[in-house]
């Protein structure tokens, strides 16, 4: 049976007590004359609130070791500290270092409803299936998601490395595999590398779809697409990203690079420029553009292309993009096929390959990983030391623009990766980050386009969706502030909703 029990006016608590169906309510009671409030206390939770329970309930008896008991301040600690699942909800400093000293989980408003549902061993809510399930079935399913979310929990706090980084590794991908064996080939270098690779491709024709079964066998056997214009066509057929110009160039620059024929692409001008885009695809565009010129190549498209290589490789992976990073030391192979920068480039490359002997889209997703995963991890109670470690990881991160890149030696921020460390460090201490906060919000409000919405990398570019929502969910707790932000924001989303 719950009970409510605050130092707060017992009249505010009883509209709230009727509000959650709470029968058994103590609050402060105030004197009042004539309908007035004098200003005199006539009753207070005097005793703690453990005291004031019992007295609730009368003869009844209380079982404080099964009890779960909520609270924020001192004056709550006699309950906490008899209850056997004891919730320490946004605390008062003081209440904070006794229940880091307890080992009490700390909770706030953004993640209480998640972890006590988890201690209930209820589903989470919605989902809408389940509220058709029969009672029995429920009652059966209830156990088995407490124990899935506890070993779900377990699974993310392992990859949690010292740094409080988890390193977000991704798997390996045919593009990419084809582009580096393509590369490795021609600079006539690393043949147990090369072996790999092929075996990688070899292993991967069975389960490839249409475009990736061309790529591999162009690569492998010199066998080119009969038709890659209609190939390519029909792999955004269906597909989430929509068939800008722009992809399909890169989809045929993949299929002429790795082919048995000349490099040629066939694509009007306006296909190669690179205005305002991402750091990876103005490299990428750059690096299509000089393979697609005809010979002799302007000097000062080659001298465009190495500064722009030897400075982002200095660190590793160009902003850790395989694919760029790939397709800038083929496209200098064709013009200056001895300079040290290929041979470095082909160094860091190589740090990438995976256990199965493939390559990657991107090295990794450090920051966007730890992000997600710590929010997650956050909202199920789990060690609050881990969980500092992680956000600290975080607002080291942070860029000189308020946001924050995907993964780390990057310069590239995104809109995408700000939302959700955002969320994060805000539900994790507020006062902590509250200067890290404040920078990220005013980078998500420079992003926002004249349409409301928010793009995913610059501002001025075309916003998106998911970016406006993210945006939307990350500035909710700070929504008188950005009221306007917010109001346009959801305006957007409305007007680009589709008729299904």
């Amino acid at each position: 049976m719950p009970l409510l029990i605050s130092g707060g006016p017992q009249e505010m608590l009883a509209h709230l007590a009727r509000e959650l169906g709470v029968t058994l309510y103590r609050g402060t009671q105030f004197e009042a004359v004539d309908g007035l409030f004098t200003g005199r206390v006539a009753s207070t939770v005097a005793g703690g609130k453990d005291r004031a329970a019992q007295d609730l309930v009368g003869a009844g008896h209380i079982d404080w070791p099964g009890s779960l008991a909520v609270g924020n301040s001192l004056g709550d600690v006699s309950s906490l500290s008899r209850a056997g699942r004891p919730v320490a909800f946004e605390p008062s400093p003081a209440l904070r270092m006794l229940a880091r000293h307890h080992s009490w989980p700390v909770c706030d408003r953004t993640s209480l409803h998640t972890y006590l549902r988890d201690q209930a061993a209820l589903p989470p809510s919605p989902p809408a299936p389940a509220r058709d399930l029969p009672p029995a079935h429920r009652a059966a399913l209830a156990p088995s998601v407490g124990s899935a979310s506890r070993r779900l929990t377990e699974r993310l706090l392992a990859q949690v490395g010292g740094q409080g980084a988890i390193t977000g590794e991704c798997c390996s991908r045919v593009t990419e595999s084809a582009l580096m064996l393509t590369l490795l080939r021609r600079q006539k270098t690393l043949p147990g590398v090369q072996n790999r690779l092929r075996s990688y491709l070899s292993r991967s024709r069975t389960a490839a779809d249409a475009f990736d079964a061309a790529v591999i066998d162009a690569t492998l056997n010199g066998i080119a697409p009969t038709d890659r214009y209609r190939l390519i066509e029909q792999t955004f057929t269906g597909a989430a990203q929509h068939s800008s110009d722009r992809k399909k160039l890169a989809l045929e620059a993949i299929l002429a690079v790795v082919g048995p024929e000349p490099f040629h692409v066939d694509a009007s001008s306006h296909a190669f420029e690179h205005h305002n885009e991402a750091t990876w695809t103005r490299l990428r565009q750059i690096a299509i553009h000089h393979l697609h010129v005809p010979e002799p190549v302007a000097p000062e498209l080659t001298t465009r292309l190495l500064r722009l290589t030897e400075r982002g490789q200095s660190s590793g992976i160009i902003e850790g993009n395989v694919f760029a990073h790939l397709f800038a030391l083929l496209s200098l192979q064709r013009t200056v096929p001895d300079h040290r920068v290929i041979h470095d480039g082909i160094t860091a490359l190589t740090k990438a390959v995976r256990d199965d002997g493939g390559m990657p889209f991107i090295a990794g997703e450090e920051i966007f990983s730890t992000a997600t995963a710590g929010l997650a991890l956050a909202r199920a109670g789990a060690d609050r030391q881990v969980l500092l470690a992680m956000g600290d990881y975080l607002a080291a991160q942070q860029a000189d623009n308020g946001g924050w890149a995907y993964a780390q030696d990057v310069v590239q921020t995104d809109v995408d990766t700000t939302t959700h460390v955002l969320p994060f460090l805000h539900t994790l201490d507020p006062e902590r980050y509250r200067a890290h906060i404040a920078l990220a919000r005013q980078s998500l409000t420079a992003h926002q386009g004249q349409d409301g919405g928010m793009p995913t990398y610059l501002p001025g570019q075309p916003s998106e969706p998911t970016m406006t929502a993210n945006t939307l969910t990350a500035l909710h707790p700070y929504h008188f502030t950005h009221a306007p932000l917010l109001k346009r924001a959801t305006a957007y989303l409305l007007n680009t909703q589709k008729p299904d």
